[in-house]
């Protein structure tokens, strides 16, 4: 009977190496994650693991999205047409890509009080994050987790001015995304 129990318990094994695509907090300790899954930030300064390779290696297929490229900073961002011309905006097919690429969209709010919302969704592994940032190129909001593979950023009543959409990689991984830049209000 002892024999038969054993081998009961030798042939079903309750261990699955595969934990999905949500990230979940990294370990204190090495190793942080386990086999397969990467330590990084989630954009909100929590330290995650995330299923898939973070290597940077150059075997990553980036996007094309050099008619909107420079937008690395502030001073060469990509004017949108957002809250001027249109209260919504997708764009679609864009890379972090060097690791050290930033993209910028600048945004003129004509009307005081109005709402600006960014809405970035990356490709799966390496987390991209997403900021508003004011004329100064001061981030006033940091965006925070939106399901899986999206971030979002909202920024409240705000005066006349110009903001920025900020996408950039907090640990300096290339990703391809989409990002939505919304503007509601009075």
């Amino acid at each position: 009977m002892r024999t038969f129990t054993l081998l009961l318990l030798a042939a079903c094994s309750p261990y699955d190496p595969d934990l999905g695509t949500t990230p979940f907090l990294c370990g204190d300790m090495d190793p942080k994650c386990p086999d397969g899954y990467s330590c990084v930030t989630d954009g909100t300064n929590r330290m995650v693991c995330q299923k898939g390779s973070v290597d940077g290696s150059s075997s990553f297929n980036c996007a094309n999205d050099s008619t909107l490229e420079p937008n690395d900073a502030i001073n060469n961002a990509w004017q949108s047409p957002v809250a001027t011309t249109k209260m919504n905006l997708s764009l679609a097919g864009l890379a972090i890509c060097p690791e050290t690429d930033k993209d910028n969209y600048k945004i003129d709010i004509t009307v005081e009080g109005q709402n600006l919302e960014v809405i970035m969704t990356y490709d799966e592994g390496n987390a991209l994050s997403a900021s508003i940032l004011n004329g100064g190129g001061t981030s006033i909001v940091n965006g925070s987790p939106m399901g899986t593979n999206a971030v979002r950023a909202y920024a409240a009543n705000l005066p006349v001015g110009s903001y920025y959409a900020s996408v950039f990689s907090a640990v300096m991984m290339k990703n391809n995304y989409k990002i939505d830049i919304n503007v509601t209000g009075p």
